[in-house]
């Protein structure tokens, strides 16, 4: 009996569902939570990556034991429960760095992070007309923020993803296996401030105009 997991890594917590394709039923439902770390600076929201990982395995947990899931290679009759498939989903906009063997390097900046007023501006006034607003939520001013405010951060960044991302890699193992091509999809991609989703590519005109050293 094939089920399906599917996870959001939100901002106040991470929530999962189990689905039987066969039935087309919810089997079962966790969450676990989790904060954003205390701040006196206006306009930073950020959180430990960590958390966001635990709150997933603990979800995980809960669902694999409540239904009694087996993996595809542990399930023997038509009537056991054999876990599928997993999907993720997660809170748009924030920017988690990591250095080149996918470590984080820094909590993550959430969507709700406006630090990066000024940069936002800087980053509307070189996009050539390609977005019609670009907001400090978005990850291009929250990236020109840390090349400002953290330069050593940045030298060490190999890769900046979103919060799904991320959790899609340790998911996979990628930190395990010494794997480092992170993949993100278009929608959340279009939040990022330099997707062009005319063309579906990133635009490498302006990563380029944002740091010109690649």
């Amino acid at each position: 009996m094939p089920v399906f997991i599917g996870l959001d890594v939100g901002t106040q917590s991470t929530k999962g569902i189990a689905y039987d394709a066969s039935s087309q039923k919810i089997l079962g439902r966790a969450s676990s939570a989790y904060d954003i770390l205390p701040s006196n600076v206006d306009g930073r929201a950020e959180q430990d990556t960590s958390e966001w990982v635990a709150a997933v395995a603990s979800v995980l947990r809960d669902l694999v034991c409540e239904l009694n899931l087996k993996t595809p290679s542990q399930g023997r009759t038509a009537s056991e429960r054999v876990l599928s498939g997993l999907g993720v989903s997660g809170q748009q906009h924030g920017m988690v760095l990591l250095d080149a063997n996918c470590q984080p390097l820094r909590p993550a900046k959430l969507w709700c992070d406006v630090e990066a007023v000024d940069e936002a501006q800087y980053v509307q006034s070189i996009g050539n007309g390609k977005w019609d607003h670009v907001v400090p939520s978005f990850t291009a001013p929250k990236v020109l923020w840390t090349m400002k405010n953290e330069p050593d951060v940045w030298k060490r960044t190999r890769w900046v993803v979103l919060p799904h991302d991320y959790i899609n890699l340790v998911l996979r193992g990628a930190q395990d296996r010494g794997e480092v091509e992170p993949t993100t999809d278009r929608g959340d991609a279009s939040g990022s401030g330099l997707f062009d989703v005319q063309t579906n590519v990133y635009c490498k005109e302006l990563a380029h105009q944002i740091d010109a050293s690649g």
